[in-house]
């Protein structure tokens, strides 16, 4: 990190640790939630820094993590505010359906698709869960809501996944 910012005391070593085991997890979750490659490192390197200067701050939290991704969320949501005022696609999708040519395609990918097909809500529910690796509870910390009312949603984002048909036709593809 070089210098420390004036006025912000942060044990450096202990921030860099956390930054270094964080920080694929960040890239992944802020990719699932709709962003490309790079702007979902940009997103990561924008919340360690917001991490860095309140240090004291995140780690006094009762679940650093949660606090961690709850300033990914807040950022991935402006940057998409951000995208729509300039007009700039989230992903370059076709309108109608196309032919089905999920047998060429590595099912990673099949899989991103269709979680970027999902509502926004259910996208972050997947990215948290499942990216991010919180718990329910830090879930339901992150977004403010009951840990009930969390899991019922990651249910139907998880129904809804398993409607999607490019990802059913890579799973039987599969089998």
């Amino acid at each position: 990190m070089g210098e420390p910012l004036e006025g912000i005391r942060v044990d450096e070593e202990d921030f860099r640790a956390y930054a270094s085991l964080r920080w694929t997890r960040l890239v992944r979750a802020a990719a699932f939630l709709g962003n490309d490659r790079e702007q979902a490192e940009e997103l990561a390197q924008d919340v360690l820094l917001k991490v860095y200067l309140s240090w004291d701050k995140v780690m006094g939290a009762r679940s650093p993590d949660a606090y961690v991704n709850r300033i990914l969320l807040n950022a991935s949501r402006q940057s998409s505010r951000a995208r729509r005022r300039r007009g700039m696609p989230y992903v370059v999708l076709p309108e109608t359906a196309t032919e089905d040519c999920t047998s060429n395609l590595d099912t990673s990918v099949v899989l991103r698709e269709a979680i970027r097909r999902l509502r926004r809500q259910h996208r972050e529910l997947i990215a948290l869960r499942f990216y991010a690796e919180l718990s329910l509870a830090e879930i339901s910390e992150v977004l403010g809501i009951p840990e009930g009312t969390t899991k019922s949603r990651l249910s139907r984002a998880l129904d809804a996944l398993s409607m999607d048909q490019a990802l059913s036709a890579a799973a039987r593809e599969m089998t």
